[in-house]
């Protein structure tokens, strides 16, 4: 076997900051582990599906740079201030080579995580590590 699900998990998740090069600064990610990372997760993903299916058509929504957050919507869009011609105004391509090209979309759904608004229920979360160990 190559590998598996399990020997790729990440057992927590910490947040951390991230400068643009005029000097503004984001915090990102949740500081969360067990079933409470799963909801942050789950809140990040959900809000990648929620830009495609919101900005897709770029007849409507114009993207010069391509990063998935149109260009109307990237001075303001989630009370982040991205450029309209560097998909990656964050440098998230230096944490994951991928998000080069599609960071100003990620560092958004890496805020996401921070406040999923998901219920969890840690007396029932038996995932190892996790709230009952």
């Amino acid at each position: 076997m190559v590998g598996s699900i399990f020997d790729g998990a990440i057992e927590e998740h910490s947040s951390f900051a991230l400068t643009n090069d005029d000097g503004d600064e984001v915090i990102v990610g949740a500081e969360a582990s067990g079933i409470d990372f799963v909801a942050a997760v789950i809140a990040h993903e959900l809000y990648h599906k929620y830009l495609y299916e919101t900005y897709n058509d770029t007849n409507l929504h114009p993207d010069d740079d391509g990063d998935g957050i149109p260009d109307s919507q990237e001075p303001t869009l989630d009370g982040i201030s991205t450029e309209l011609d560097n998909p990656d105004t964050y440098s998230m391509g230096d944490i994951l080579e991928r998000y080069s090209e599609i960071g100003d979309n990620e560092i958004r759904c890496r805020i996401k995580e921070m406040n999923p608004g998901i219920t969890t229920y840690p007396l029932k979360d038996w995932s190892s590590p996790g709230k009952q160990w």
